[in-house]
C-alpha cells in the first residue's frame, strides 16, 4: 500500500476507496503503481473504529487499515407504508427510511441492514416496534385492529396432505385467504391452529380455526401396519432336552412398518 484511503469510513457502509494507491514489484525488480483490479475481502464495514481490510491483486496480499466512523443514533425518516394491521399479519417495513446520525457529526439516509425485535404482529392496539442498525436502535408504532373475520378461503394446500395414524398435522405451504368484516383482505401462512388430530384413518379433513371461523381440506390417513421382521439376535438357549419349555431369553425381533418406522 503506497497510499491508504484518504475519506472518512463509516460503520455499515461499504469501504470507500478513494484514493487508495497500490504498488506492484515486478519479478524484475520494477515497481508500478495502480488503483484499480484489485478485490477487497470486506464488503461492508462491521464495526467502528479500525478495520484491517485485506487486499488482493494478481495472486499476491496486502492489507491497510480504515478507522470507521461509529454510530451515535437513529431516527425514523419515513414512516413504512403499511401502518395498520389486523392482529396475525406480519409486519412490513417497505418505504421506512432512517436518518443515521455518526459520531463525527455527519447523517445519512439508509433503507436497508436494519432488524426488528417483531415479525408477528400478537397484541392489538399501538404496538411498538423496535427497530436495530448495527449498534443503534429506534422505535415506531402501528395499530393492530382486533381480528374480525368473514370468510375464510384455502389459497394454496399445505406440502403434506398424505399421513399415518399418529403423525402430526404439518401446515408447511398452506396459506389461507381472509376476508374482514370492513371488506380488507389479507393473505396468512400462520395465526391458524388446527383442531384435528389424526388418531384414526377414518380421518379425511383436516379443520383449521382462524379466530372463530373454521375451514378444512382433504387428507388421507393411513394405518400403521407390519410389512417385515427380522431377527437381530437368536436366543441364548439353542439346544434343549425333549419336554422343555422354550426359553426366548436374547431373541431380539426388529420389526418394520410402512410408514418407514421400526422398533
Amino acid at each position: 500500500v503506497k497510499q491508504n484511503p484518504i475519506n472518512r469510513q463509516y460503520l455499515g457502509k461499504a469501504v470507500d476507496t478513494t484514493g487508495l494507491i497500490l504498488t506492484a514489484t515486478l519479478t524484475d525488480g520494477s515497481k508500478v503503481d495502480f488503483n484499480t483490479g484489485y478485490t477487497l475481502d470486506t464488503e461492508k464495514l462491521m464495526v467502528a473504529g479500525n478495520n484491517t481490510i485485506k487486499v488482493t491483486f494478481a495472486g499476491k496480499e496486502t492489507s491497510f487499515v480504515v478507522n470507521a466512523s461509529g454510530i451515535s443514533s437513529i431516527s425514523v425518516a419515513e414512516m413504512p407504508v403499511k401502518t395498520s394491521y389486523y392482529k396475525g399479519q406480519t409486519l412490513d417495513c417497505a418505504g421506512l427510511k432512517l436518518n443515521v446520525k455518526y459520531t463525527d457529526g455527519t447523517t445519512a439516509l439508509v433503507s436497508t441492514d436494519y432488524t426488528t425485535n417483531v415479525t408477528t404482529l400478537t397484541k392489538t392496539g399501538t404496538q411498538i416496534v423496535r427497530v436495530y442498525y448495527y449498534t443503534a436502535n429506534t422505535l415506531f408504532t402501528v395499530k393492530v385492529n382486533a381480528v374480525n373475520v368473514k370468510s375464510l378461503v384455502i389459497a394454496t394446500l399445505p406440502e403434506k396432505t398424505d399421513y399415518y395414524v399418529g403423525d402430526v398435522v404439518d401446515t408447511t405451504g398452506l396459506t389461507l385467504d381472509v376476508t374482514y368484516t370492513d371488506g380488507t383482505t389479507a393473505t396468512i401462512d400462520r395465526g391458524f391452529s388446527v383442531l384435528t388430530v389424526l388418531d384414526s384413518a377414518d380421518v379425511t379433513e383436516v379443520v383449521l380455526d382462524y379466530n372463530g371461523v373454521t375451514i378444512s381440506y382433504k387428507v388421507t390417513v393411513i394405518d400403521v401396519e407390519l410389512v417385515a421382521w427380522s431377527m437381530i439376535s437368536e436366543p441364548t438357549k439353542l439346544i434343549y432336552n425333549l419336554g422343555e419349555t422354550l426359553d426366548t431369553t436374547g431373541l431380539v425381533i426388529r420389526e418394520y412398518y410402512n410408514n418407514d418406522s421400526y422398533r
